[in-house]
């Protein structure tokens, strides 16, 4: 699942560079009917290495597609944060990364990768229209990491 049937990924990106579009976008709704955020259990033993070496793969699979020259002009950083990126913390098995970037809009090549990525677009952070997330239904055989990653793309992760 992506952006959801109805937008192209130039529709998409027309979305996130017009605010009065992207306030009207209803990702968070479209996440809770597909089933992406219904595993939400909490754990006092998450499986920190499992984790970590899933997050890895994941910044690989989006940054890593990415030119340099793109990397650079937008300070462009991945982060793994949140409960997940502790040894030791309980948390829900959700792990949590984001994008740093330093314009807006931001390159469209990040998008391309997490759409790709499977990815999908669930709205604006609720501080500020720019603090952009994205939700990705994730299994893995044999494992309890099998609910989401949440990429959020925005500023406020500077702080």
């Amino acid at each position: 699942m992506s952006v959801g049937e109805e937008y192209t990924p130039d529709q998409f990106y027309d979305m996130i560079v017009n605010p009065e579009k992207l306030k009207s976008y209803n990702g968070f709704k479209m996440a809770l009917d597909n089933g992406l955020v219904k595993h939400m259990d909490f754990y006092h033993d998450l499986p920190y290495d499992e984790i970590k070496v899933f997050i890895g793969e994941e910044e690989q699979a989006i940054m890593g597609k990415l030119p340099a020259d793109v990397m650079s002009s937008a300070g462009l950083q991945w982060e793994h944060v949140g409960s997940t990126s502790i040894k030791g913390m309980p948390g829900t098995i959700f792990p949590d990364a984001l994008i740093l970037f330093n314009v807006y809009p931001p390159p469209r090549e990040v998008f391309d990768s997490l759409l790709e990525d499977k990815f999908m677009f669930i709205g604006s952070g609720p501080f500020d229209p720019k603090d952009l997330w994205f939700l990705k239904k994730i299994s893995r055989e044999g494992s309890r990491l099998s609910s989401g990653i949440n990429a959020e793309y925005g500023r406020w992760s500077n702080i």
